[in-house]
């Protein structure tokens, strides 16, 4: 999900300026309301709905917060953690991955995140408190689900290149039931 101006009707501040206002005001400790564009956090976020964001140390992201970050290419991005971690220099690390993603995103440090999505406004007027305890069981549940589905997106995408458990084809050609029970009987087999 990228970060956009709140509106084309609104004057704003030329897309470089943004990020930089944005960075320097959750620096100070200001939460900042902005307008969210894209899909990649569907349907959690939805294209024009409004984040408000709140300052966050990276090390305090908690695991199934949506932050904001700037990814290695310095783009920010509103993703959620669905990782972390403390590399081998003890530095803290955090992956991401959108909710509509398949692919997980690059791994960031900690000290990129500039802040996390306290509250969601959707363009019908409703209002998200992420803070609640309902709203942080889901997304733990989220983050979760989006963890095991990348993990499988990678042992899949393993099979795919020609590491098939049906012989000479791709896992992704089982079209027939027959080839559905061959498939089945393998995987158990190798369970064994």
């Amino acid at each position: 999900m990228s970060v956009c101006s709140p509106g084309s009707a609104l004057p704003g501040p030329p897309d470089t300026l943004l990020p930089a206002l944005i960075e320097d005001l959750l620096a100070r400790g200001a939460q900042v309301r902005l307008a969210v564009g894209g899909v990649s956090m569907a349907p959690r976020l939805r294209d024009h709905d409004c984040v408000l964001i709140e300052a966050l140390q990276g090390k305090d992201a908690r695991y199934g917060d949506l932050v904001l970050f700037r990814n290695a290419a310095g783009t920010l991005m509103l993703h959620r953690v669905i990782r972390r971690w403390r590399d081998g220099r003890r530095r803290h690390r955090l992956q991401t991955r959108g909710d509509a993603c398949v692919r997980l995103d690059e791994s960031i440090d900690a000290t990129r995140v500039l802040g996390r999505v306290r509250r969601i406004e959707r363009a019908t007027g409703a209002s998200i408190d992420l803070d609640t305890a309902a709203e942080r069981f889901r997304a733990l549940a989220i983050g979760a689900g989006k963890l095991l589905c990348s993990a499988l997106y990678y042992k899949l995408r393993f099979f795919d290149r020609g590491q098939s458990l049906i012989g000479d084809r791709s896992i992704f050609s089982v079209v027939s039931p027959s080839d559905v029970s061959l498939f089945r009987d393998r995987i158990l087999r190798r369970a064994r």
